[in-house]
């Protein structure tokens, strides 16, 4: 029989893996009507910055549920944890970076592309800081852990 782990949305872990998954789906919602920013994969920003949304998309999922069947310990004895939030953080500063400047220094862009385009930003940059946070307490949890089982 499956038991849930619920008491992992009370650990700053599962809180976290909330909050990165959560501003992902709203990113992408806003992303949805930027020009060129989904499904538009005619540069190559695009297809970056739609694919650092895509995979933070399906692999954060992938590690709360991980957690909520209570194999958190399988999880945090190994460094991938620590590796993916690194990596995904760091992708999340770059693609904000990359569509700050496209859409700050493009005069003439339609407004409410422009708009939508920084906010998509924003939210990669704000997310860049959970992802970071996240690796801090998934880092001093490897080894050791106090959640539950």
């Amino acid at each position: 029989m499956i038991q849930f782990q619920l008491d992992i949305v009370r650990t700053p872990t599962g809180f976290f893996k909330l909050c990165e998954i959560a501003l992902t789906i709203i990113t992408l919602c806003v992303g949805e009507g930027t020009k060129d920013f989904l499904y538009g994969f005619s540069h190559h920003r695009s297809f970056f910055c739609a694919g650092v949304l895509m995979i933070s998309m399906v692999i954060t999922p992938l590690f709360f549920v991980t957690y909520f069947l209570g194999y958190s310990r399988h999880v945090q004895q190994t460094p991938l944890e620590v590796m993916y939030n690194g990596v995904v953080s760091c992708f999340m500063v770059s693609a904000g970076g990359i569509l700050l400047h496209t859409f700050c220094t493009h005069p003439g862009m339609d407004l409410p592309f422009t708009d939508a385009g920084k906010t998509v930003a924003s939210f990669c940059l704000i997310n860049s800081i959970f992802y970071g946070v996240d690796l801090f307490f998934a880092y001093q949890a490897m080894g050791h852990t106090d959640l539950p089982n």
